[in-house]
């Protein structure tokens, strides 16, 4: 099935680490994105990067009045490890969602 995109809360740390919202969007082309986010007055916030084992690339920008927003792009044929399911003093068996 399609990938979505879930949601997180923190704890704040210190003054520092104040709360806010992040609105994250799906797209196909990370880089492309970012580089239409600079060319209308964006900036980058870190690099494109690979979320370990959750099968996406993430990266953040601010927009042009400041406002920070994120992108997930999905790494095509990605398939997830599948979950081991156990049960107290039963043998373990793997589920695997998708065809072999």
């Amino acid at each position: 099935g399609d990938m979505g995109i879930d949601g997180g809360l923190y704890q704040v740390g210190d003054a520092k680490d104040q709360p806010d919202l992040r609105i994250y969007a799906r797209v196909t082309d990370g880089e492309a994105v970012l580089a239409k986010v600079e060319a209308a007055g964006g900036k980058r916030l870190g690099p494109l990067q690979e979320v370990p084992g959750m099968g996406m690339k993430v990266a953040q920008f601010l927009d042009s009045e400041g406002n920070v927003f994120g992108l997930v792009e999905p790494i095509a044929q990605y398939r997830p490890p599948a979950p081991t399911i156990v049960t107290p003093n039963a043998p373990v068996r793997e589920e695997r969602p998708w065809p072999r």
